[in-house]
């Protein structure tokens, strides 16, 4: 009979793999599939920023650092609030500058996700006519092409609006974006956030019956257990 351990899953690391391969794949892609890729990269960006500062609060919060809203709190309202509310011994007491860079890119990009993810039906934008196609069926007849949201971009980030536009620069900006808030939490949590944190994972060893905290880059060598 096979021993039942129990490990824990890191998601933030899983996202962030999945944004940096699916941005591999839109940078290779040739085809209009590179709009595919990089928009899931960019979702899977923002996934990361989540399953990150979700993370990080259930390891580090301080029940002392006052009432905890956490559960009712925005994304963007959970990375403000989390110099105030976590640390090793107590918080930092003080919040992010979010008027500034990355944070002012940071709430535009949850918009752009809940663009993507929430559409509303019944929502009509500009179509500009760019040809005409064949619509086949009993009544076959020839309509416009359209072109939507053509040349339309975000105002802070300036990542087209139109889906089928992203390209691989758009998932990249992105993931820089990712890339500068983590910084910001290696600033200000300075011996708590390392890259060792990062890539981790709880384990727990029934022969040993001790919990610890091991790399996934040990226990399996990379992505998944199949990846060689």
């Amino acid at each position: 009979m096979k021993e039942q351990n129990e490990i824990e899953l890191n998601f933030f690391y899983m996202h962030l793999r999945d944004a940096k391969k699916l941005n591999e794949f839109a940078e290779q892609e040739k085809s209009i599939l590179k709009s595919l890729y990089a928009r899931h990269s960019i979702i899977s960006s923002v996934f990361a920023s989540e399953a990150l500062i979700n993370r990080f609060h259930s390891e580090f919060y301080i029940p002392s650092s006052g009432k905890n809203f956490w559960e009712k709190a925005s994304l963007f309202e959970k990375w403000y609030m989390v110099p105030m509310v976590c640390g090793l011994d107590k918080p930092p007491g003080i919040t992010f500058q979010i008027d500034r860079e990355p944070f002012q890119s940071f709430r535009e990009l949850i918009k752009i996700r809940n663009w993507l993810l929430h559409p509303k039906p019944g929502n009509y934008f500009p179509a500009f006519a760019n040809g005409t196609i064949q619509i086949k069926g009993e009544n076959p007849e020839t309509v416009p092409w359209v072109d939507v949201l053509k040349g339309n971009k975000w105002p802070q980030t300036k990542i087209p609006i139109n889906p089928f536009e992203l390209s691989s620069a758009d998932s990249k900006k992105v993931l820089n974006i990712l890339i500068q808030l983590i910084s910001k939490l290696f600033k200000t949590f300075k011996g708590i956030v390392t890259e060792s944190w990062l890539n981790s994972v709880g384990f727990i060893d029934i022969r040993k019956d001790e919990k610890r905290q091991l790399t996934i880059d040990s226990l399996w060598g990379g992505y998944t257990p199949e990846e060689k």
